[in-house]
């Protein structure tokens, strides 16, 4: 069993992860025997985030790979620790939702985050070269429309999500709202080419089981015959299901629960992947009806 110590660790080391980046402790400029800072450098090496290395007689600290890698996230760490408070305090049954500034810094940071793999998973489920028109529900700020167009830059993308906005990486995010009433023919009214493929990044899992039925239900009416849909969400773990108890009426979802949903609504299910260990993705198709004599 796990000392009281030992669970506090893990919240400390995520400060020290923040503190770190704030305070840009791998630069020279710091006093050498500043005690703060030789602190939490000390900290950034038990967690492999830094080594010492020789410079000019002197011992100077150097961001590893992994290092470099968390640094990128600074977005989705602040988030993180922001919403540890809140989480504390119990603040989020007030409004049923992060704060919006909150919310587009976790935007931000999922799309470093996924900066990382998605290109390499984009490859793997043949999502390469494509060229079609895509809609991604719940885009955020942008990133994952980004990185699919890098791979993909003769296909078209419509980005929608709950804010209309022009984010960083100048992508035009449509405001549109999946839960009202036939939005699916105004998109088919204001789109005359079809749709070849729709992409949810987690968004399932802050909805409530008959709302992902419909959304799914719906996406399948949306689609062509071929057309496919690409789901990536986070693997469950403790702190998720805290959260969304707090925030939804959702709850973390196992890949076979996602494949149970689809399966429901009639879709085949043509590629699986994991993603940095921390999510996964399935690709599914819209199957040529059966018929029957």
């Amino acid at each position: 069993m796990r000392s009281i110590y030992e669970l506090m660790e893990d919240a400390y080391g995520l400060a020290a992860i923040e503190a770190g980046i704030k305070q840009e402790i791998w630069l020279p400029k710091h006093d050498p025997d500043n005690p703060r800072v030789l602190a939490i450098r000390a900290y950034w090496r038990r967690l492999g985030l830094l080594e010492s290395l020789p410079v000019v007689n002197i011992v100077a600290p150097v961001v590893t790979d992994l290092g470099r890698e968390i640094i990128d996230l600074r977005d989705l760490i602040g988030y993180e620790l922001s919403m540890l408070s809140l989480h504390r305090d119990d603040d989020l049954k007030t409004t049923g939702m992060a704060p919006p500034a909150l919310y587009h810094q976790l935007r931000k940071g999922l799309g470093a985050y996924f900066d990382q793999y998605l290109t390499s998973l984009f490859a793997t489920m043949g999502l390469v070269d494509m060229k079609a028109q895509v809609l991604e529900l719940g885009a955020g700020e942008g990133a994952l429309a980004s990185l699919f167009l890098a791979v993909n830059a003769d296909s078209k993308y419509v980005a929608t999500d709950r804010f209309s906005t022009t984010t960083e990486h100048n992508v035009q995010i449509h405001e549109l709202n999946f839960q009202t009433i036939n939005w699916v023919e105004h998109l088919k009214q204001h789109n005359s080419e079809p749709f070849g493929l729709v992409i949810l990044s987690e968004v399932l899992h802050c909805k409530d089981y008959p709302t992902n039925r419909q959304l799914l239900d719906d996406i399948f009416r949306l689609l062509p015959v071929g057309g496919q849909l690409l789901i990536m969400e986070r693997y469950p773990t403790k702190h998720l299901a805290w959260r969304l108890a707090l925030m939804s009426n959702g709850g973390p979802l196992q890949p076979g629960d996602v494949e149970g949903l689809a399966g429901l609504s009639g879709y085949t299910k043509i590629a699986w992947n994991s993603v940095g260990g921390s999510h996964y993705a399935t690709l599914f198709q819209k199957p040529k009806p059966r018929i029957t004599l």
